[in-house]
Order: C-alpha cells, then structure tokens, then sequence
C-alpha cells in the first residue's frame, strides 16, 4: 500500500515537471514556457510590435533574439509585448528568461530584415531597333530581394511584348513597328516584404 502511494506521487511530480514546473526544497517553481509569437517577420524600416504568448510569463525578466536584450513590456501572465529592438540585432529564436535563469526559447526564429539595397545600372543595349530579336536587360541579384520591377519613364510599357517572367533580375521583350522613335528610360526595384 505505502510503496504504491509513493508511485504514485512520483508520478504526479514528473507530470508536473512536463508542464513547466520544478520542485525545489518542496515547493513548486514555475518556468515560462513559449507557446508562439506573433508577427514571425520584423521590417527594420517599419517597427512593429512582437507579441509572445505563454504561459507562467508574469515573472519574466530578461527577453533576447538571438543572444541580443531587447526591450519588452509584461502584459499578463501569457502575453509579452517586445517593444523595441537595436538595430545591431539578427534573426533568431526568441528567449525569455527568469532572474534564477530557468527559460524557454521559440521553435523557430523570428526574421529580422530591411529593404534590399538598390540595383545596379541595368546591362543591355542603349540603342535598340523596332521589330525583330528580343532585347534583353538584366541587374545582379541584390541580396535579401524576393522579386524586382521593372518601369519604364512613359507609357511605352503597355506597348512592349514582354517574353517570359517580368519580375526577375532579367527582363526580354520586343518592340512593336507601331511604337513611336524616340529615347526611353528603364528602371528596376528590388523588393521583399519590406518593401523597396
């Protein structure tokens, strides 16, 4: 009987212990636990507040991306609101810790990105022919892009016959005898989900 209750009460401190608690000098120590966050991705150019929820989140002290502090605000004991983040931090995971340093971390890391730099000069003829072959224009790649746009200084683009994809780092396309002579500018942008 005695050896059966000892069992058992072992097995309702391990199960304890799976839901973020310890036992320390018979008294039970809760830990944060993480259950996500939300924005996933943070634009440097256009702050936003991170929300991590939780539980036992109360008694945070210290919140980090990425090994770097970041200011924060408690709002309950499942909600966190980082506030503020220095420009010198990196995409990582998110970590909150308490002052006897027990913590948990995110299952995956929060995206910290800016707009892509600008392209370079476009490569490609600067005096082309109505009529006849494609004509070809390309940038190299700009780290952090997702995609590029490419513009023209007046309405010729409606008038162009584009061949393939227009949104790559290069663009092909032939020009319509019915076209009007005269000098033309091209432009590209690089963008993300932060803009351009």
């Amino acid at each position: 009987m005695i050896s059966n209750l000892i069992r058992f009460l072992y097995a309702f401190v391990f199960s304890i212990s799976a839901f973020g608690t310890s036992i320390e000098n018979d008294e039970i120590q809760l830990t944060p636990i993480i259950t996500g966050f939300s924005p996933t991705e943070y634009c440097i150019n256009n702050p936003t507040n991170i929300t991590i929820t939780g539980t036992n989140l109360a008694s945070v002290t210290t919140v980090s991306i990425g090994g770097t502090n970041v200011s924060f605000n408690v709002v309950s004991n499942t909600s966190i609101v980082i506030t503020s983040i220095p420009m010198i931090t990196s995409s990582g995971r998110i970590r909150v810790f308490y002052d006897d340093n027990s913590n948990d971390t995110t299952n995956s890391d929060l995206t910290i990105k800016d707009t892509p730099a600008k392209p370079n000069t476009p490569s490609g003829n600067s005096i082309i022919c109505k009529g006849g072959d494609p004509h070809s224009y390309f940038v190299a790649p700009v780290p952090g892009a997702n995609s590029y746009e490419w513009d023209f200084t007046s309405n010729i683009k409606d008038d162009l016959n584009f061949i393939g994809l227009t949104n790559g780092e290069n663009i092909s396309f032939t020009i319509p005898n019915g076209v009007a002579n005269g000098n033309y500018s091209l432009r590209v942008r690089a963008i993300n989900s932060c803009g351009s």
